[in-house]
């Protein structure tokens, strides 16, 4: 996907605040090719649709931008281009990447980096995120999608940038569609769907595990690649033993369900406590695999309920 030296040298011209297109230009081009505002358009009409925003920018010679821009995008055998690849390669402003952000179904944050910012964002570790702890984080992962997008292309770096006004309506707009009790605050299932955390890796799996299996399982959540699985990594693989398998939380939702901090917590030390041979807080391969063990699972998952159901009977809650 990187692309050629000429082209990335064309690009980073073009981002290199030399030209820049207002973001109205942008969404009036934008909506002509993605009718359903879904944040991607038709791999077909990326050329068309890069020539009219390129032409609305005062570039003197509009071919060898418009040629590489549209390689980048259309060198690729999906049959559409998210919004993010079309604005890292335009002089467009940060605010974009926000706008556009939850519109684009082609983007899916990684459960392990999901975890890792849960458990750095939530500072007070109650389980919540405010405005201003969810601020925080969807602006880290705003910023990573940019500089992860730059790195596959080859392009320079350029420092996120997002105005205030445009990332608190962002802000405004997550809390009016995930806070579904009005108390101010998000819990880590309603931001997990809001931010489009990756499907559940283990449900993909087959349901009989051999070596390689096993392999790919543990390789997707070392993703430090250090040979064990340990803190965000932990958390992101004992959230999806908790959802192995679980159903939608009505008929009429086609959402899966979700676990909560609290669950997370007791489940990770039951897990530790059944497999951790060497006492160290980390899951190595072997130990991975036993947690993979049917039998385990089930247990894992009744016990879990069970703590949680006595914890909620302690404190008066049942």
């Amino acid at each position: 996907m990187a692309l050629a030296e000429d082209s990335r040298g064309v690009i980073n011209e073009l981002r290199s605040g030399k030209y820049q297109l207002d973001i109205s230009q942008f969404e009036e081009i934008w909506k002509q090719y993605d009718k359903e505002g879904s944040g991607k358009i038709k791999v077909d009409d990326a050329d068309s649709c890069v020539r009219k925003i390129l032409s609305a920018v005062n570039i003197p010679s509009l071919s060898p931008y418009q040629e590489t821009i549209s390689s980048a995008l259309t060198d690729t055998l999906e049959h559409y281009v998210g919004i993010h690849s079309l604005t890292v390669l335009l002089p467009l402003p940060g605010d974009m990447l926000a706008r556009y952000y939850q519109m684009s179904k082609s983007h899916q944050t990684p459960s392990v980096l999901f975890m890792k910012l849960w458990r750095e964002f939530d500072c007070d570790g109650n389980g919540f995120l405010d405005r201003v702890e969810t601020r925080s984080l969807v602006r880290r992962i705003l910023a990573k999608q940019q500089h992860k997008l730059e790195e596959s292309y080859g392009i320079e770096r350029v420092e996120f940038q997002i105005g205030e006004k445009e990332l608190q309506n962002f802000i405004q707009t997550l809390f009016e569609k995930g806070d579904a009790n009005r108390d101010g605050r998000l819990q880590l299932r309603e931001l997990a769907e809001l931010l489009n955390v990756e499907k559940n890796f283990l449900d993909i799996c087959p349901k009989s595990l051999q070596q390689k299996e096993l392999g790919d399982i543990f390789r997707h959540y070392d993703h430090d690649d250090s040979g064990v699985v340990e803190g965000p990594e932990f958390l992101a693989f004992v959230r999806d033993v908790l959802r192995i398998d679980q159903k939608p939380l009505s008929r009429m939702s086609r959402k899966e369900s979700d676990v909560d901090p609290e669950e997370l917590e007791l489940a990770g030390s039951m897990i530790m406590g059944l497999v951790d041979e060497n006492n160290d807080g980390k899951l190595d391969r072997k130990e991975l695999g036993v947690v993979m063990e049917k039998k385990k699972q089930k247990l894992i998952k009744h016990q879990t309920q069970f703590l949680k159901m006595q914890e909620s009977i302690d404190k008066g809650e049942l």
